[in-house]
């Protein structure tokens, strides 16, 4: 656990590591993941204009921000 009694996971200790931190990783905190039917289900929108193959995006990337205003366009 950190000097702030937060705890600090394998994957936290890894980032440090790769950041240039000396680590010992086998300190790091336990952690479970949560059962999987306590994870809350994803809020997506029926229409999506985005299409997907293959973890690749097909289209142009909008960024909205949280008045759904256009703040940018990712173009292919």
């Amino acid at each position: 656990m950190a000097a702030n009694g937060t705890a600090l996971s394998a994957i936290t200790l890894g980032a440090l590591a790769d950041l240039g931190y000396e680590v010992d990783v086998s300190r790091a905190d336990p952690y479970e993941l949560p059962a999987l039917d306590r994870i809350p289900p994803l809020d997506v929108a029926a229409e999506s204009e985005a299409w997907f193959a293959d973890d690749v995006i097909e289209g142009p990337v909008v960024v909205v921000d949280e008045n759904g205003n256009v703040v940018r366009v990712i173009r292919n």
